[in-house]
This record gives structure tokens, sequence and C-alpha cells, in this order.
């Protein structure tokens, strides 16, 4: 067999071989980042608040996370108007609790597959969905997850409540003190 035969060969072998490469290779590869990011949380986080000349480093608008080391728990928060809430999260950083932040139905499943969270606050419409929080509720309870689930908005109707009670929601708020009072019974700590 001459040497471009062998070669031809190894490189049909290969191509034939390569969806099961390719598959190894990607998995070795998220498996590395996924482990990079959980030990580089903290670094990462106070790279993320903090200010580089008076702008900061990263938009509301994208996945945002902030939690010490020490904190009793973690809120996962979704709203796409996250600037509506930074009061609300930042009580619950003060209260020692790691607060997550997305903007999205897809970003928060995704976040529910790769950390574990006490609680989920979301907002009721997001975008062109004006029901995009009860579906999220609805989708998470069919796939199985049952972290405690809010949906703080700005009008709440006996329907709406009575909905998200029975598609395993815990609660709706319509202001902050609503919602501290309902949230923060799920962490070891006074209001």
């Amino acid at each position: 067999m001459s040497k471009f035969a062998r070669t031809r060969q190894k490189l049909d072998k290969l191509a034939h071989d390569w969806p099961r490469v390719s598959i190894i290779l990607f998995s070795i590869v998220v498996s590395f980042v996924v482990l990079y990011a959980l030990l580089s949380t903290h670094s990462f986080d106070r790279y993320l608040t903090a200010s580089h000349e008076g702008h900061s480093v990263i938009d509301e608008k994208t996945i945002v996370y902030s939690e010490a080391a020490d904190a009793i728990g973690r809120v996962l928060w979704i709203d796409d108007h996250p600037e509506n809430n930074s009061r609300e999260r930042e009580y619950l950083r003060r209260e020692n609790i790691g607060v997550y932040s997305t903007t999205s139905s897809r970003e928060a499943l995704l976040l529910i597959s790769l950390y574990q969270y006490d609680v989920i606050i979301s907002d009721m419409g997001r975008e062109e969905d004006a029901i995009a929080g009860l579906k999220l509720l609805e989708k998470m309870r069919n796939q199985g997850t049952v972290i405690p689930f809010y949906i703080y908005t700005l009008n709440a109707t006996d329907e709406l409540i009575a909905k998200v009670t029975s598609s395993g929601g815990q609660g709706v708020a319509v202001d902050s003190r609503d919602l501290f009072r309902q949230v923060m019974t799920h962490f070891d700590t006074e209001l």
C-alpha cells in the first residue's frame, strides 16, 4: 500500500469518526468552561460590579450576578427592564442574598439548569409576551422544577393570583414591601 493510500485511509477513518470525536471534544471544552466559571465567580463578580471610569463594565440588560462568599441563599430575578427593580435587588444583596438577574425566560432556564436557587422572582410581561412570567412558571413546573416562584408586577388581579397559585407559584406582589414579606420567608434572616 502506498504512502498516499495509507494517508487517505487514515483521513477517511477520521472523517468517519469525526462526529463522535467532536462531541467528546465539545463536552470537554464545556466542562472546562463551567469549571472555570464556578471557580472564578467571586473575582469575576467583583470585576462586573466595579466601576471603571464612572461607567459600569456590563450593560444592565445582560445576565448579572452578585453573591458574597457567605451568602445565605440565591435569588434568580427575571425582568426585561432590570433597572425598574434595582433597589429591590440591592435590598436582597444587603440582606446577604445572592442575586442573579437575567432578561429572558430562555436565559433563566439555562441558569436554573446550572445553579441552585432558593427563590425565583419574575416580572409578568416581557417584550411582546404579556404572560411570559406565567409561561416560565408553567414550563418550570412541567420540567419538575419546584423552586419557589413569585411574580412581581404592577397589577395583581384575583384572577392572576389564582392562576399563579394553580400553576404552582407561591405568590404575586405589586410593591416591594409585599414582595419582601413573601420572599424573605425562604431565608434564615429577620425582615
